[in-house]
């Protein structure tokens, strides 16, 4: 398994706009690639915004590329995001999932 890691700051104001936006649109996408398995959003409160820490969970880097595209490491930031962020990583971190506990 792989997890991917991307990290924003929203514009303190548009923060629940943009968490609306990640439930109604972006896992709305998620939902429906096989090989997604789920996502989890981090959030605190910094001095420029709110940053936001998205790790989500994939099958395969195979499976990733039906989302991603060829260009694996680069941020997939739409338009309607890109205007309730203040800044953002244009580019994502991969991580292998080695180790996993379950309650």
């Amino acid at each position: 398994m792989i997890a991917r890691h991307w990290k924003g700051i929203a514009h303190r104001e548009k923060a629940n706009s943009y968490l609306n936006h990640l439930e109604e649109d972006t896992f709305e996408v998620l939902k429906g690639i096989d090989g997604f398995i789920d996502v989890h959003v981090l959030r605190r409160d910094i001095e420029s915004g709110i940053e936001f820490i998205v790790i989500s969970t994939w099958e395969s880097i195979e499976v990733i590329k039906g989302f991603a595209g060829n260009e694996l490491e680069k941020a997939v930031v739409p338009d309607k995001a890109k205007s309730m962020l203040a800044s953002y990583d244009e580019h994502v971190n991969h991580y292998e999932i080695v180790l996993s506990a379950i309650n």
